[in-house]
């Protein structure tokens, strides 16, 4: 069997970041971004927009997808998974959340970085 034909180029790999806040339950987020660098320095900056003064980063991925679990009662334990794909993320982060409060846990953000194919 002849292998199909293939097109010259290559795939690129895309950032992703996450800075929080550890004294308030701000957030900042990017994704698709061509370098970890540039990816944690506008998380780091989505953050502090949002009025937080002590913005750390809690996660680099590349080529990967990050789901947000939290609690809905308040009560509990939330997660930040990644994976290969979305639905894997979200299920991850699902199971590594836990509400102590009565409530339940549910998927408060999502985003991908996904490789992208630069034809040469």
């Amino acid at each position: 069997m002849v292998a199909p034909p293939r097109l010259p180029g290559e795939w690129l790999t895309t950032w992703g970041a996450v800075a929080q806040s550890p004294a308030s339950d701000l957030v900042g987020t990017a994704a698709n971004k061509r370098s970890e660098r540039v990816a944690e320095s506008e998380a780091l900056r989505i953050c502090a927009s949002e009025g937080a003064k002590d913005c750390k980063t809690s996660l680099n991925y590349y080529s990967q997808c990050v789901a947000f679990s939290v609690s809905t009662s308040g009560k509990g334990r939330g997660s930040v998974n990644t994976a290969v794909d979305l639905p894997t993320a979200k299920k991850d982060a699902l199971d590594s959340c836990s509400d102590t409060g009565g409530g339940r846990c549910v998927i408060s953000h999502t985003e991908c970085s996904e490789p992208v194919f630069r034809e040469s």
